[in-house]
């Protein structure tokens, strides 16, 4: 692993076990044993970082997302994409959670706009996929409604989850919010779609 990594994976971690506010370059540098300036070679401010993690976090949504792009259309492939998700956000839930800074960096440096957008159009995609596959009864309204339904859980999850799920393993807190997506979906679903969430009871 070369050093641009091992800061970054030193930082995730720090981040995910104190929150971003209570790390700076230096705490992370400490934790590596390297030279704070070491640290500043490849990320000259704290938002570099914050900005690389971001990117990471993204290149993992979007492998989960060209993944299930790479299966049969099904409800099944549908929760392992979430799970996907989940997994991945998960992992940088310390970016997520209560942090300005990371807020800051995603107005004012990253393109989240452009970013959310596409990641709309490929779950409107995916959702039309379902329902032309004879899995999911979707009006078009129906369809707006779900996605946006989509799109809120998708950010909001992580949040509830540190406040109601604190004493849980991450496996069991993805797997809750996994069990309320099937829910949902089970409430659109066709009789063979049904037949398909059942296989994951």
């Amino acid at each position: 692993m070369n050093t641009k990594d091992k800061i970054l994976e030193k930082s995730i971690e720090l981040f995910n076990n104190q929150g971003v506010h209570n790390v700076g370059v230096r705490d992370v540098a400490r934790a590596l044993e390297m030279s704070p300036g070491n640290v500043s070679y490849h990320f000259p401010k704290k938002e570099d970082l914050i900005l690389a993690l971001m990117e990471k976090m993204s290149e993992g949504n979007n492998f989960c997302l060209e993944a299930y792009g790479q299966k049969e259309a099904s409800l099944l492939s549908f929760i392992a994409l979430y799970e996907g998700l989940f997994t991945n956000q998960f992992a940088y839930r310390g970016l997520l959670i209560g942090n300005t800074e990371f807020e800051d960096v995603l107005r004012n440096r990253y393109a989240y706009k452009k970013t959310y957008e596409k990641r709309v159009h490929q779950l409107q995609n995916i959702l039309i996929g379902l329902r032309n596959k004879g899995l999911l009864h979707l009006s078009e309204p129906d369809q707006k409604m779900f996605l946006a339904f989509l799109t809120f859980f998708g950010r909001s999850w992580i949040h509830e989850s540190f406040i109601y799920q604190q004493n849980d393993s991450a496996k069991e807190t993805i797997q809750h919010y996994i069990n309320l997506l099937k829910w949902q979906l089970s409430l659109i679903a066709t009789e063979e779609g049904k037949l398909q969430l059942a296989q994951l009871a």
